[in-house]
């Protein structure tokens, strides 16, 4: 398997860097990266109404916040 651009991003996310869900049951939420695991997945803080959550999630469904995501760049 080789390396994409988007392997690049996740794997190089440092903590602390704001991300968008972009897939899934947290679709729109806007998390804090806390860490990269090695299963292809983010590890995100989310902040809800009583405190925060962190949540391990496929790396593929996130993009860092205030990104424009690679489907918005394809031609009509």
């Amino acid at each position: 398997m080789t390396a994409t651009d988007s392997d690049f991003e996740w794997r190089s996310l440092e903590p602390g860097t704001p991300i968008v869900v972009e897939d899934g049951p947290l679709y729109g939420v806007r998390g804090t990266v806390l860490g990269v695991d090695g299963d292809d997945r983010v590890i995100v803080s989310v902040l809800l109404l009583r405190g925060a959550m962190a949540f391990a999630i496929d790396a593929a469904a996130v993009r860092v916040d205030g990104l424009v995501p690679a489907s918005a760049l394809r031609a009509h």
